[in-house]
């Protein structure tokens, strides 16, 4: 028997004492000439006086009736009814329900993102510091003279010989010419020097004729390509654009140019101009090639006036008296078969044309 049984059958019993005193009490009240207003606790002593006396036979009658009856009804009812019900709806339904809504939270875990590797930096280039402008390469400053207004420059290098005017700053600073023009290599002398006598028709032995000739050094000259004879339509093409052509190491010291190139050096500078001559290019100078050939004569020479049918009768009017009082008869078609086919030794202590 469960206590809260026990209580409840402890408790009827009490209510029915309770009664039982108060049925004894009312009378006793009758015969003992007590009044209603007995007080209550009175009556309530004297029940419990009373109460082993009656107990013993109203008890048993009236408790085992009860409580039998109430006591199975309700717990069975509330004790099964509850217990399992509740149990096995709450647990289950939430359980379950909340562990695979928590669960499935850290599974979507979000996609981790790759890691972007780190494009790799360049290596910073250092910042180009600004190409410096090249310094211009000085111009020649030759002593200057003002009674020479143009200073020659040549650079074996790039086989050019450059004219140089004097300016307004008292300097041969303002370019004119630039001439192509072969050179002897090591044969032909570095330095700084000044221009000396000039000819027309200057003999190179038997190597031929040169146009127009300015010595500059012991043997060496400024000239243009050589001719069989002194006829300017009968040139040795070996000298301008042969074997020995116009621009190339293949002289014996001479600075050789086109007829039309020493000839403006002819008529323009004075014995005594300045010539300077460097090994290499320091200046980077430059100069075009020469124009192409297109008969038996130099297309640069301001006298010619095209290929003639026949050769002049007389030598030119400028040639020296030890030229010949006449030209062939006729240009000759080829060159002669004692054109040397090689600069011979210079005579009269003059080097190769």
């Amino acid at each position: 028997m469960t206590r809260p049984t026990i209580k409840r059958a402890a408790a009827l019993i009490l209510a029915l004492l309770s009664l039982t005193v108060l049925f004894a009490c009312a009378a006793n009240g009758e015969k003992t000439g007590l009044n209603a207003s007995a007080s209550l606790d009175e009556l309530v002593t004297e029940a419990h006086d009373e109460a082993p006396t009656e107990a013993p036979t109203e008890a048993p009658t009236e408790a085992p009736t009860e409580a039998p009856t109430e006591e199975p009804t309700e717990e069975p009812t509330e004790e099964p009814t509850e217990g399992p019900t509740e149990a096995p709806t709450e647990e289950p339904t939430e359980e379950p329900t909340s562990a695979p809504t928590d669960t499935p939270k850290p599974t979507p875990k979000p996609t981790p993102k790759p890691t972007p590797k780190p494009t790799p930096k360049p290596t910073p280039k250092p910042t180009p510091k600004p190409t410096p402008k090249p310094t211009p390469k000085p111009t020649p400053k030759p002593t200057a003279a003002p009674s020479m207004p143009y200073f020659l420059y040549y650079e074996k290098g790039s086989f050019t010989l450059t004219v140089y005017k004097l300016g307004s700053d008292g300097q041969y600073s303002q370019k004119v010419k630039a001439f192509r023009t072969s050179h002897g290599g090591n044969k032909t002398p570095a330095g700084t020097f000044t221009l000396g006598a000039k000819e027309v028709w200057h003999s190179f032995g038997n190597s031929g004729y040169a146009r127009f000739a300015i010595k500059y050094a012991s043997g060496v000259y400024l000239h243009g390509p050589l001719y069989y004879t002194k006829n300017i339509y009968n040139i040795n093409p070996t000298y301008y654009d042969g074997s020995k052509k116009i621009g190339g190491i293949n002289t014996g010291g001479c600075l050789r140019m086109t007829v039309g190139a020493i000839k403006w050096i002819y008529d323009h500078c004075a014995a005594g101009t300045q010539l300077k001559i460097v090994n290499g290019s320091p200046l980077g100078t430059s100069s075009s090639d020469i124009p192409p050939r297109t008969g038996s004569f130099d297309p640069t020479d301001p006298e010619v006036t095209g290929e003639p049918t026949a050769a002049p009768t007389s030598a030119p009017t400028s040639a020296p008296t030890s030229a010949p009082t006449s030209a062939p008869t006729s240009a000759p078609t080829s060159a002669p078969t004692s054109a040397p086919t090689a600069e011979p030794a210079p005579t009269g202590g003059e080097e190769e044309p």
